[in-house]
């Protein structure tokens, strides 16, 4: 078998994703003794960053066999391990998902490395592997879905690498063993491939050779063998309808391209495509998009559902429609974002975070998007899209008794837009959201950013009025912005507005 070289600084925690038998319990080891580990070796660092982005406090574990994460205070007794994914997890499964993948365990280990080894066998101990049959509530609770498993596998593997204690190695084979069970892959054949699959691969073959299982490898190449044609669509999206996604997907499968020898240029054209001329990529859908190299190219998506451009005068955007919404995406069906002479005009929202609360229901809602919105009416459409002319566009849905039909024009200083709709309901009300960048002032015909620039807004058909609005440009940060709304009523509407920077 030829040989796998995986680069150190990989794709593997991007976005913060990184057994039935028992292990040995915590009795003394030639290892006890260790020399304690100065720093964290190559390729283990974004634990300690991931552990300091959840506020891990380790300050209590060897005097009280408490950890803090995240504001909460888990015993680590038995009982304590499994009572830790209480009420509070349950709103918050990535709370689940990192604590229990045990990367406080590695800045732990720089203080005290043989306490932070009895940790990872007491949670071992406690938590004993319930199967794959088991039951999804059983799997979180207990940390063995196969995101936690990977993360958890790659925690023991650097823990082991900064202490060499032996007592690491069963719990590292049964982590690694556990994710070889196709039911616990996320790829085919039993499911369309996706980035934890190969994020599982690319853990199981840096693990292959610390734990002594060359099968990890074997198996993982053929599966990413598998998956790597099947993972972007055509035009070269992702099925993410995520903007960051698409960004982790890139960078993940072009780790697994260059390991493969597969040529992966679609998709980073793509990625490139959707960057505004600052090198920003808009926070479309869930995830944190990072900065990009814009291509100033245009990207049409009719399947998968997005549309972009960057125009002269330096203006760029990204329209989204498509199928249902699913997996990491918003509703977003017709938003836009715009950028304009060089100044983010329209955005989106982003996610505060994934705790399941009212800020998350309003960042992957319709009020947090440049779209039209039939108020107190749920749906989820598939939205068709023709593209009339180069940066003219026609999307139309029609679901639940709510048919929307949207003409958008993007000029360079310029967006024009026609709505019409209809329902059953002669009382319905309608809303057409305008998404403003942070920065920008409502005025009494449209509003004025922070240097001067103005944006007028004509609605037609409906009333204009500005509501505050949180944006959530990062991970659970707050900036205030406006949304600008245009408001009317009835069975039937038609509304056009336009919006023009000056």
């Amino acid at each position: 078998m030829r040989t796998i070289r995986i680069a150190a600084g990989s794709a593997l925690l991007v976005f913060g994703l990184i057994a039935t038998s028992m292990v040995a319990a915590a009795v003394p080891s030639v290892t006890e003794a260790v020399v304690q580990p100065k720093k964290v070796p190559a390729g283990c660092a974004d634990l300690t960053q991931i552990s300091a982005r959840w506020q891990a406090d380790t300050s209590r574990v060897d005097s009280e066999r408490r950890v803090r994460f995240d504001g909460r205070w888990v015993s680590l007794s038995p009982q304590g391990w499994r009572n830790a994914y209480d009420a509070d997890a349950v709103r918050n499964p990535s709370w689940a998902l990192w604590f229990q993948a045990l990367v406080w365990v590695v800045p732990l280990s720089i203080e005290n490395a043989p306490l932070a080894v009895r940790m990872v066998l007491d949670q071992a101990n406690a938590l004993p592997d319930p199967g794959p049959s088991a039951s999804s509530v059983t799997r979180v609770a207990t940390g063995w879905t196969p995101g936690a498993i990977r993360n958890r596998l790659i925690t023991v593997r650097c823990l082991y690498l900064m202490t060499r204690d032996d007592r690491l190695v069963p719990i590292g084979r049964e982590l690694g063993d556990a994710l070889m069970n196709p039911a616990r892959y996320s790829g085919w054949p039993r499911r369309a491939p996706h980035n934890h699959g190969a994020l599982t691969s690319l853990a199981l073959i840096r693990a292959a050779k610390t734990f002594a299982r060359p099968q990890w490898t074997s198996t993982s190449v053929e599966r990413l063998q598998n998956d790597l044609p099947k993972v972007f669509s055509a035009c070269g999206m992702a099925q993410e309808q995520s903007s960051g996604y698409q960004a982790l997907n890139v960078s993940l499968w072009s780790e697994v391209a260059d390991l493969l020898d597969y040529k992966l240029s679609g998709p980073r054209y793509a990625l490139r495509a959707l960057a505004r001329p600052d090198g920003v990529l808009e926070n479309i859908g869930d995830g944190l998009a990072p900065a990009v190299e814009p291509n100033g190219q245009r990207l049409w998506c009719p399947l998968a559902g997005w549309a972009a451009n960057t125009l002269p005068g330096q203006t760029q955007y990204v329209l989204r429609f498509g199928p249902r919404t699913a997996l990491h995406g918003h509703s977003d069906h017709g938003a836009v974002t715009w950028f304009a002479r060089g100044i983010p005009v329209l955005s989106d929202r982003g996610l505060y975070d994934k705790t399941r609360n009212d800020r998350l229901v309003y960042a992957r809602g319709m009020a947090a998007h440049s779209v039209l919105e039939p108020l107190n009416v749920a749906i989820n459409p598939i939205t068709q899209a023709k593209r009339l002319e180069d940066n003219k566009y026609r999307l139309v849905d029609d679901t639940s008794g709510i048919r929307r039909e949207r003409t958008i024009k993007i000029a360079p200083q310029g967006i024009a837009v026609t709505d019409i709709a209809s329902s059953g309901n002669p009382g319905q009300e309608w809303v057409q959201h305008w998404q403003l960048a942070p920065g920008w002032t409502p005025t009494d015909d449209g509003a004025v950013y922070t240097d001067g620039t103005r944006l007028v807004v004509t609605c037609r058909g409906g009333s204009l009025s500005a509501v505050a609005v949180e944006s959530y440009p990062n991970w659970r940060q707050i900036q205030l912005a406006w949304d600008l709304q245009c408001r009317t009523a009835g069975s039937a509407i038609r509304l056009h507005t336009t919006l023009e920077v000056k």
